[in-house]
């Protein structure tokens, strides 16, 4: 896949804007492998919640406080893997000034988002606004 060059030009114009959605098969592809990844992790969150909850019926106590403990820390380092796996392959471009641009993990991670845009802050122009998601070459 060719890397779409965009210009302040294209990013203006609303149609440029969705041609390049439309391009990012991608894009796309990643998010339905986000999908079923995320499936997965919710069906190991809802085993580990039922096993806790048979073990605390049983009255081990610390075998619950155990699994509980393990189910916290996989479930997270699951979760934080799939947030950097995801931000390993998008970038964003600005629509006030055209740039592409990754901002940083945290700032990723904690941004408001759509489906297909983040609201981030441009490094280049410096305004922060909903900047359209593009996938990384």
């Amino acid at each position: 896949m060719q890397k779409i060059k965009l210009s302040r030009a294209v990013l203006t114009n609303h149609s440029g804007i969705t041609d390049i959605m439309r391009k990012e098969n991608r894009l796309s592809a990643l998010r339905d492998k986000m999908l079923v990844f995320g499936g997965l992790l919710s069906i190991i969150e809802i085993l580990g919640i039922g096993i806790a909850f048979y073990l605390y019926h049983l009255n081990q106590i610390t075998s619950f406080v155990i699994e509980v403990l393990a189910l916290v820390v996989i479930i997270f380092m699951m979760a934080l893997g799939l947030s950097r796996y995801y931000y390993d392959n998008v970038e964003y471009a600005c629509p006030n000034c055209g740039d592409i641009f990754i901002p940083s993990f945290l700032a990723f991670n904690l941004a408001p988002h759509t489906p297909k845009f983040r609201k981030l802050t441009c490094p280049r122009c410096g305004k922060r606004s909903y900047c359209l998601e593009i996938s990384r070459e």
